[in-house]
């Protein structure tokens, strides 16, 4: 059996217990279903952390192609929430597509990247069918998720400043048409952000509930059971997209710091580890802490108003069966890779 990264292992399972904690404390509703996939996560964690990393890259593409088969089947068989095709059902359980295929795509981007010649532009034509399927569900920010990993790769491989710089100009070229394709409550959010406070019992709401819930948490926090926005449900999506806020008014400063350190450890394992290994296997390290690095930074910013609200989940902490799933699988990723 090979050996498990506890620096790795370790601040995953400390934060998704918090969550566990946290979800029973603010919404027990939540936590059978979310201990019953936390289970079944490291389950698969295990079985997924003892495969040889050979697997991983020789079945890249097969992984891609069903990302984009399941991807494409939400437009025909997805069940709609809040006006977004985002589900699947097998039965009676529900999951999320984009969050499942973020541990293939992350694998897939890799391979081609590793390539001496054609890597980039192969890998960009193989960004644009993913992005666009999760785009138009619409779910925008789980589309920016595989934009940032794909990014992230694409700089730990090393493009020149020129490629850099063309493709910025082609982003801000693109910014008005991305603006024109946008649904009209993400185009909400956005004016929103830039005009905050504007619209506090619409669509500034959530934000002003979250910086008054971590506000009121202080040092020490009110205590499990003693938040009051989320208790008495004044905090919308407490127990997924404003779970940071719903934690920090709870466990309050000392709790958010012990949850930001447990981040710090698993990030800088990750970077430490792509440095150690061959390029195909350093991408795929890169891969993954720029998947959990940029969905923990904007769920916190978009918690603390820095950021405009995405609807991304906390990874490990935030109820979702789909994203606990997503989250350990690329640890045992990471783990069978060393």
């Amino acid at each position: 059996m090979k050996k498990l990264d506890f620096w790795l292992v370790l601040p995953a399972f400390f934060l998704s217990i918090l969550g566990l904690v946290t979800l029973y404390s603010i919404a027990p509703e939540f936590f059978q279903s979310q201990a019953i996939y936390l289970a079944i996560s490291l389950v698969i964690f295990l079985v997924i952390s003892q495969i040889e990393a050979l697997f991983f890259t020789t079945l890249s593409t097969i992984g891609y192609l069903l990302s984009l088969l399941v991807l494409s089947l939400t437009f025909l068989l997805g069940q709609t929430s809040r006006g977004a095709a985002r589900w699947l059902a097998i039965g009676p359980v529900g999951f999320q597509p984009s969050e499942i295929v973020k541990p293939f795509l992350i694998l897939f981007f890799a391979s081609l990247l590793a390539k001496e010649k054609g890597g980039l532009l192969k890998s960009m034509a193989a960004l644009v069918p993913p992005v666009m399927l999760i785009f138009l569900q619409p779910d925008l920010g789980s589309a920016l998720v595989i934009l940032a990993i794909w990014m992230g790769m694409v700089l730990a491989k090393g493009v020149s400043f020129r490629i850099i710089g063309a493709g910025g100009l082609i982003l801000v070229a693109s910014l008005p048409l991305f603006w024109k394709v946008l649904a009209p409550y993400q185009k909400e959010r956005l004016t929103n952000f830039l005009n905050f406070g504007s619209d506090p019992l619409g669509a500034s709401y959530s934000q002003i509930q979250a910086k008054i819930s971590i506000g009121s948490g202080r040092f020490f926090g009110k205590g499990l059971g003693h938040g009051t926005q989320s208790v008495l449900k004044f905090l919308p999506e407490y127990q997924s997209d404003f779970i940071f806020a719903a934690f920090g008014e709870e466990w309050g400063f000392v709790g958010v710091s012990v949850v930001l350190f447990l981040y710090f450890v698993l990030f800088s394992r990750l970077l430490s580890l792509a440095g150690q290994v061959e390029e195909k296997k350093s991408l795929v390290f890169v891969g993954i802490f720029a998947f959990l690095f940029f969905q923990t930074t904007v769920h916190i910013g978009m918690n603390l108003e820095l950021l405009p609200i995405t609807g991304l989940t906390l990874p490990f902490i935030s109820s979702g069966g789909s994203s606990l799933l997503a989250c350990w699988t690329v640890v045992g990723i990471a783990t069978a890779m060393e």
